[in-house]
């Protein structure tokens, strides 16, 4: 009888040690997933600028808007066929000038949120994405790293705007 209580006293910590190691090998696992998941690619002006051109984008370069801003090192504007809307591009000093930037641009967008709008928000180390879709307008800001990309469009440009950011690898 004594043998057989050590027996099965063993056998429970090894499963229960088994177990643990099992959950804990799993745990990991998802960690890294979610990790490399919420890791985007950086976006960078000459992907922006290529992928716009190829969608009938005309490029804007406009530097001089944001004479005396040191801190802004390059700005392009892909602007649409009709001209009804535009996306900015803004290459930043750094990484911190562009966690500010993307979080001054959000708390704009903020202000026109009610029962009715749609909002998403994506972050990780290098990337944040927020988007938000009223009745008449479609409004996104992404940080990615040092680099700004800037939506403010009337709603009715959902479709081909989506298509833009869906060829810039941009899914949310």
């Amino acid at each position: 009888l004594f043998l057989f209580d050590i027996k099965l006293s063993l056998e429970y910590n090894f499963t229960r040690k088994g177990t643990f190691m099992k959950l804990k090998k799993i745990i990991i696992l998802l960690l890294v997933f979610l990790f490399i998941g919420c890791t985007k690619n950086e976006i960078d002006i000459n992907t922006f600028i290529d992928v716009a051109n190829f969608n009938g984008y005309i490029i804007s370069e406009n530097k001089d808007e944001y004479k005396g801003y040191n801190y802004i090192k390059n700005v392009h504007y892909a602007i649409n066929r009709e001209g009804m809307y535009f996306i900015q591009f803004l290459e930043l000093e750094d990484d911190e000038v562009a966690k500010r930037f993307f979080e001054l641009n959000k708390e704009e967008f903020v202000k026109y949120k009610d029962s009715n709008t749609y909002t998403k928000t994506m972050n990780s180390m290098d990337y944040n994405l927020y988007h938000l879709e009223t009745e008449e307008s479609y409004k996104l800001v992404i940080r990615s790293k040092s680099n700004i990309m800037y939506i403010d469009a009337p709603i009715d440009y959902i479709n081909e705007i989506e298509e833009f950011l869906a060829e810039l690898d941009i899914v949310y």
